[in-house]
């Protein structure tokens, strides 16, 4: 590594270069950044304004806080280095202090000289990569994974056959890694309608569904229990893909208003403690490539990426897997899109705690290297059931089973949902441990405080809808 150098802040005109010829988000164009020494670059006095949009990430420029230091090695608060990444961006030969906006949140690097060079066409990028796949020559990288998933939403029109290739592929290698997942979950945060709940910090609890076991909507139930306890929850979901009944149905079941916009939903958060993001309505996009899915009729990365696009970019999760070989890579993922607490849990098959035996947990949060437990249901005092005592029926009937719960019924269907309500309340800071955690959802439902919740949040979504 060499000296420390500094750079000077840019001038007007190099503004102005800047803003005419490159700010445009579908220019094939990358530029390759190389960190090989210390760099302090005084911020220029931008607005906040200026910019360009890439396939993976966007960039503006950052208003005037005084000097950035950073050096070879250094990490921003995403977790990656601030090197070695490829995007489509301005022009080689110019430094400056960028504000990188990555999925919603911003972080500050210096943007270093490079070579700007044209970038094949979307449905040629996926081929490419379909031979890479078929040749096994080696795991897709974050970027690679941003960009095949920018290439699919763009020619699966065009190049269906691709499309469904790549998707059988990636599954056939076993390629859908930590990093394979949070690429193409970044991809789509990119294009997606994000919801802004200011310093409001938000919970989900979410499973990856998949699991074929049609258990009671436990996660969507638990989401209420803890917003009860206090926690600000964004529950993002979907209608039914491999079940009967899915959260949003069970929700529209109950009565609550499921098709909110960004600004409803936000209100709700704040007004009642939590609301619903109807997947659909907040990941346009992924309409694109429903029709190529349902053909294929087999479970594909798409299936696991749900829990990883909550538009309310959520940084305490407690997010359920349906196979225990799926709980690394989701850890791996969630760490690298950024995360305060999470726990990743998977149980005998289920993609969510339950009292049917050891829970395996993923510990991960920000700055600690990630840890894993075992929680069993007998030290929470809580019986052993069987897969049976969980199972529900249509949505109706769910929704009347949660009813029932939510006004202090007892039984293994609630000691489920006490079991996911007090993992999100230990990742969300309310209690220390798991069974003050499982008290304090306990409690919410035979006080009625859960209930109560329910029901002002059904009032408010109506009256917002």
């Amino acid at each position: 590594m060499q000296g420390t150098r500094s750079l000077e802040p840019w001038d007007s005109d190099k503004l102005a270069f800047l803003h005419r010829p490159f700010l445009s988000a579908r220019r094939r164009l990358r530029l390759q950044c190389a960190l090989n020494e210390t760099v302090r670059v005084q911020v220029p006095r931008g607005n906040g304004t200026l910019g360009v949009t890439t396939h993976s990430a966007k960039f503006a420029l950052q208003t005037a806080t005084g000097p950035v230091e950073i050096s070879p090695g250094s990490r921003g608060r995403d977790g990656f280095p601030v090197w070695g990444f490829s995007a489509a961006v301005v022009a080689a030969g110019l430094a400056s202090t960028w504000l990188y906006r990555y999925v919603g949140e911003r972080y500050s690097f210096p943007l270093l000289t490079g070579t700007l060079q044209e970038l094949p066409a979307a449905g040629d990028r996926l081929l490419r990569l379909v031979e890479r796949l078929i040749a096994a020559e080696h795991e897709l990288s974050f970027d690679e994974a941003a960009d095949a998933m920018h290439c699919m939403l763009e020619t699966v029109g065009e190049h269906p056959a691709r499309v469904a290739a790549f998707l059988v592929l990636l599954r056939r290698n076993g390629a859908e890694t930590g990093q394979v997942l949070a690429g193409m979950a970044a991809a789509l945060l990119e294009r997606a309608v994000l919801v802004s709940t200011g310093d409001l910090a938000t919970l989900d609890i979410v499973g990856t569904g998949g699991d074929g076991s049609n258990t009671v909507n436990i996660s969507t139930a638990a989401a209420i229990v803890a917003a009860a306890c206090g926690a600000r929850v964004a529950k993002h979901g979907n209608r039914s893909a491999s079940s009967k009944c899915g959260s949003a149905d069970v929700l529209e079941a109950l009565g609550v208003a499921i098709d909110l916009g960004p600004e409803q939903v936000a209100r709700c958060i704040a007004e009642t403690g939590i609301s619903f993001l109807m997947a659909p309505r907040f990941h346009p996009q992924l309409a694109t490539v429903a029709p190529l899915r349902r053909s294929l009729r087999v479970r594909t990365v798409f299936n696991n990426l749900g829990p990883l696009l909550n538009p309310a970019r959520s940084r305490y999760q407690v997010i359920g897997v349906a196979a225990p070989e799926l709980m690394e890579p989701m850890a791996e993922a969630v760490a690298r899109l950024g995360t305060e607490r999470s726990w990743i849990v998977h149980c005998a098959g289920l993609d969510e705690m339950a009292p049917i035996g050891a829970t395996e947990v993923i510990e991960v949060r920000k700055d600690v290297p990630p840890c894993r437990f075992r929680v069993e249901p007998e030290t929470l005092g809580m019986p052993l059931c069987t897969v049976e005592d969980l199972v529900g029926d249509d949505c109706a009937a769910n929704a009347a089973t949660i009813t029932s719960i939510l006004q202090g019924a007892p039984g293994p269907i609630s000691n489920a949902i006490i079991m996911n309500a007090g993992a999100g309340l230990v990742v969300y800071g309310l209690a220390e441990t798991l069974q003050d955690a499982c008290d304090m959802a306990a409690n919410a439902l035979m006080s009625g405080a859960a209930w109560e919740t329910l029901e002002k949040w059904k009032s408010l979504s109506r009256q917002l809808q």
